[in-house]
C-alpha cells in the first residue's frame, strides 16, 4: 500500500484559504485612489484656500500649534484635576445603571445566552434606560428638588453592580466564556479615541441645539423641582430619555452651579454610549469575523469622526445609535436562542424614547422581523429545543417597546395631549398647537427640495450619497476601503469555505447589510437630510467592516493593517482638532464656564449680549428673550420662546395698556429684554423656520415710547450683514420696585 504523504503536511485541514498578493493588492489600489479623493472632497472653510482636510493634515507641519490649542491661548488657566469630579458623577451614574440593566436581564432571564461582555453591553443600555425613566418618574411627581433621593437611587445601584462584579470574579473560573472577550487588545488602538471623546465630552457646549434644549430643558426642570409641560420650548415636550442623565447630573451635583457642572456629567454620560455601542460592535464583529473583527469593527465606529463630533457637543444622536444597534443585535440573538424577545422590544423602545426616529429605525422593521417564523430555537431546558411562534414573539417585542418608552408617550399624552407632541397634530392636536404651527414644524422637518422643487431628484440622490462616501466634513476614511475589503474576502471565503474564513457567520453580515440599507433609505426618503442624523448607521456599518479582518494571508494582514493604521492617523488628528468641536482639554472649566477673557479675535461660546446679562443683572431679576434661544448660560431666570413657539413678549404685550404692560413685566420681576435682530432675521430668511407672526419691529418703539422699556443698548456695531445687531432694553417698571427674593 503506498504511504500517504498527508501527515508531512504541516499546514491544518481547516486552515483559512490564503489567495496570495493579488487581493491584498487590489485592496491597497482602491483604498489609495479613494483616499486620494477623499483628501480632496470636502470643500475648503471659510478663510481657507486649500480643501479641508489637505488644511486638516497640513497643521501636522507644525504638531506642537495642534497640542498648543489643548491648552488655551497663553495666559489662560489650566485645570485637569477639576474633570474629577465630572468623570465622578458619570462613572456613578453609568455604574449604577449596569447594576440595574443586570438586575433586570438576570431576574427576568431575558439574555441567558449570550457572552460576559454583552452582558455588560445589554446591561449597560438597558440600565441606563431604567435610571431615565425612573428620573422621569420622580421629576413628574415633582422630586428633583430631593437630592438624598436621587443620591440613595444612584449610590443603591451602584452598590448593586460592585456585588455583581465580585460574584462574578467569584464565580469566574467555573464558567468559562463561549466567545474571548476582545477588550484586552481593543483597548490599545480605541483607548485614544475614548480619551479624546471623555475629555471633549466634559466641557461646555457649544452647539445650539444642546444650548437650546438638550441641556436647557434639564436645567429648566431642575431649576422647578419638577417635569412639566413647557408651551414656550416644543421640543421640551418630546421624549427626551438621553437628556435624563444630564437631568439627574445636576440633582446629584451640589452648590450654586449644579446646573451647569451636573450638565457636563450629562454630556460624559451621553458621550458614553458611544464607547457602549463600540463595545456591542466589537462583540458583533467577533461573532462575525473572529477577535480580530471585533477589535476593527469597534475602532472603526470609535474613530468616526462624526461619533467623536456627537459624543463630545452633547447631542442625543449618539445614545439613539447605541439603542437602534443593540435592538438589531439583541433581535438577531432572540431568533437564535440566545435571549428573549424582551430585550429587543426594550432597546427599540428606548430608541423610540430618545429621539421619534427610533420607532422607524428599529421598532418597525423589529415588529415586521418578529412575525417571520422563527423555527425551532435552543433552549437549556429542552433537548429538542424551543418553538416561538411570530405571534408570541411579535407581543413580546411589543410589550418591551412599551416597557423602554412607553412612559414618555404616557407623559405627553397626559400633559401635552398628544402622544406624538408636536407630530401627529391632525389625529391629537396637542396643547399650544395650531394649524399654522403644525404648517411650520412640517416645513421646517420636510424633505429639503432642490431649485427646482424637486425632492426625489437623481441630483440629489448623488450628492447624498457623494456626501456619505466622504464629502461631508466629517465623513470617515475607514469605512468604503473596509467595506470593499469585506466584499473581497466574503467573495475569496466562499470560493474556499472552512471554519477559518473570513465570515463565520454570513447572516449577522446579512442583517447589518439590511439594517444599514434601511437606515439610509428612511434618512434619504423621510428626513431633513441632515448627516448628523446617520449616525445609527455607522455602527452597522462598523460591523460590516470587521470583515476585512482576513487574518489567514499575511498579503492581506499586512494590507489590511496597512490602511487601518494610516487613515486611524487621519482620525487621530480629526478627533484631537477643532474639526469636531472645543478641543481646549486643559483648560480651567471655571474659566470655560465664564468664557472670558480671552484675547482679541477669540471665538467665544456666550454671546456678548448674555454675557453682559451675567455680570450686570441683580439677583433676583430675570430676561425675557426675543429671537434668541438658547439660554442654557444664562445664570438668572430667562423667558424665552424657540421659534416655533408663540413670542412671549407678543403674549404679554399685544392688546393692552401700558400700565398693564409693565404689571406684566413687574409680576415676573423682569429687568431687561433682550433682542436678538440677526437670529430674528435669519429666522425670517426665504426657506428658513420663521417666527411669529405677531411680532414686528414696531412694538418695540411702541414700548419705549410709552415708557416701559428704555433706551436700548447696543451690543456690537451695525455691519452690511447685520444692520441692526443685538439690543438690550432695560425696563422701567423695574426702577420703582425691590426685586423680589
Amino acid at each position: 500500500m503506498k504511504k500517504s504523504n498527508s501527515a508531512k503536511d504541516p499546514r491544518p485541514t481547516d486552515a483559512a484559504p490564503r489567495a496570495g498578493p493579488l487581493p491584498a493588492i487590489g485592496i491597497v489600489v482602491v483604498a489609495g485612489l479613494y483616499l486620494l479623493w477623499f483628501v480632496q472632497a470636502a470643500p475648503p472653510r471659510p478663510g481657507q484656500r486649500l480643501p479641508l482636510r489637505l488644511a486638516l493634515l497640513n497643521e501636522l507641519r507644525d504638531p506642537f500649534g495642534l497640542i498648543a490649542e489643548w491648552f488655551g491661548p497663553a495666559g489662560t488657566p489650566l485645570g485637569f484635576l477639576d474633570r474629577l469630579p465630572v468623570l465622578i458623577i458619570a462613572a456613578l451614574i453609568i455604574i449604577a445603571a449596569i447594576g440595574l440593566g443586570r438586575l433586570v436581564i438576570e431576574q427576568l432571564h431575558l439574555a441567558p445566552g449570550i457572552t460576559d461582555l454583552e452582558r455588560i453591553v445589554f446591561a449597560a443600555g438597558a440600565g441606563l434606560s431604567g435610571l431615565s425613566t425612573i428620573v422621569l418618574l420622580v421629576g413628574l411627581a415633582g422630586g428633583l428638588g430631593q437630592r438624598w433621593l436621587l443620591w440613595l437611587l444612584v449610590g443603591g445601584f451602584a452598590v448593586l453592580a460592585s456585588w455583581q462584579f465580585y460574584r462574578d470574579q467569584s464565580s469566574r473560573l467555573s464558567r468559562p466564556p463561549t466567545i474571548r472577550s476582545p477588550q484586552s487588545a481593543l483597548a490599545w488602538l480605541s483607548i485614544p479615541f475614548v480619551m479624546m471623546l471623555l475629555l471633549g465630552a466634559c466641557l461646555p457646549p457649544w452647539d445650539f441645539d444642546v444650548r437650546e434644549y438638550h441641556l436647557q430643558v434639564p436645567k429648566e426642570w431642575l431649576q422647578r423641582a419638577q417635569i412639566t409641560f413647557l408651551p414656550h420650548n416644543v421640543y421640551g415636550n418630546m421624549p427626551l430619555g438621553a437628556e435624563m442623565h444630564a437631568l439627574l447630573a445636576m440633582g446629584l451635583w451640589p452648590g450654586e452651579h449644579s446646573w451647569f457642572y451636573g450638565a457636563l456629567a450629562g454630556k460624559v454620560v451621553m458621550g458614553s454610549f458611544a464607547v457602549i455601542t463600540g463595545l456591542g460592535v466589537a462583540s458583533a464583529g467577533e461573532r462575525l469575523a473572529g477577535r480580530a473583527g471585533g477589535l476593527l469593527a469597534a475602532v472603526v465606529f470609535l474613530s468616526h469622526p462624526w461619533v467623536i463630533d456627537v459624543s463630545v457637543n452633547g447631542l442625543n444622536d449618539g445614545a439613539l445609535a447605541c439603542y437602534v444597534f443593540l435592538a438589531f443585535y439583541a433581535m438577531w440573538l432572540a431568533r437564535g436562542g440566545a435571549c428573549s424577545f424582551l430585550l429587543p422590544g426594550l432597546l427599540a423602545g428606548v430608541a423610540g424614547a430618545c429621539k421619534y426616529p427610533g420607532l422607524v429605525f428599529a421598532a418597525a422593521p423589529l415588529a415586521v422581523w418578529a412575525m417571520v417564523p422563527v423555527g425551532r430555537v435552543s433552549n437549556p431546558s429542552s433537548e429538542g429545543g424551543l418553538k416561538i411562534r411570530p405571534a408570541l414573539a411579535l407581543a413580546l417585542l411589543i410589550a418591551g417597546i412599551l416597557a423602554g418608552g412607553g412612559a414618555w408617550y404616557a407623559k405627553s399624552a397626559i400633559l401635552a395631549g398628544n402622544p406624538a407632541y408636536p407630530l401627529a397634530y391632525r389625529i391629537f392636536g396637542g396643547a399650544t398647537r395650531t394649524p399654522e404651527k403644525d404648517a411650520q414644524w412640517s416645513k421646517a422637518h420636510q424633505v429639503p427640495p432642490d431649485d427646482q422643487g424637486r425632492r426625489y431628484s437623481p441630483s440629489q440622490l448623488g450628492n447624498s450619497l457623494a456626501r456619505i462616501a466622504g464629502r461631508d466634513d466629517l465623513a470617515s476614511p475607514l469605512i468604503l476601503p473596509l467595506l470593499a475589503a469585506t466584499g473581497i474576502a466574503f467573495f475569496v471565503s466562499r470560493r474556499s469555505p472552512n471554519p477559518q474564513s473570513a465570515l463565520r457567520n454570513p447572516h449577522l453580515a446579512l442583517l447589518a447589510a439590511l439594517a444599514l440599507v434601511w437606515i439610509v433609505a428612511v434618512w434619504w426618503l423621510l428626513s431633513h437630510r441632515i448627516d448628523r442624523f446617520l449616525l445609527p448607521a455607522w455602527p452597522f456599518a462598523a460591523l460590516l467592516a470587521a470583515g476585512a479582518a482576513w487574518q489567514s494571508d499575511r498579503w492581506w494582514q499586512w494590507a489590511v493593517q496597512t490602511i487601518v493604521l494610516v487613515v486611524l492617523a487621519y482620525c487621530c488628528v480629526a478627533a484631537s482638532s477643532q474639526l469636531v468641536g472645543d478641543n481646549r482639554w486643559f483648560v480651567s472649566l471655571e474659566q470655560l464656564r465664564r468664557d472670558a477673557p480671552w484675547p482679541e479675535g477669540a471665538a467665544l461660546r456666550i454671546k456678548p449680549a448674555q454675557r453682559f446679562l451675567n455680570e450686570n443683572i441683580q439677583p433676583g431679576q430675570a430676561v425675557l428673550l426675543v429671537g434668541d434661544a438658547e439660554p442654557f448660560d444664562l445664570e438668572m431666570r430667562a423667558y424665552y420662546n424657540t421659534c416655533f413657539d408663540d413670542c412671549l413678549l407678543c403674549d404679554w404685550m399685544l392688546g393692552k395698556s401700558a400700565d398693564e404692560r409693565r404689571l406684566e413685566l413687574a409680576m415676573r420681576n423682569i429687568a431687561w429684554v433682550l433682542v436678538d435682530w440677526p437670529e430674528l432675521a435669519r429666522y425670517q430668511l426665504p426657506g428658513n423656520y420663521g417666527f411669529d407672526p405677531r411680532f414686528e419691529p414696531q412694538l418695540l418703539d411702541e414700548l419705549v415710547a410709552q415708557g416701559v422699556l428704555g433706551r436700548p443698548q447696543l451690543l456690537g456695531p451695525p455691519t452690511p450683514d447685520r444692520p441692526r445687531p443685538v439690543e438690550i432694553y432695560p425696563v422701567i417698571a423695574m426702577t420703582t420696585r425691590q426685586p423680589e427674593p
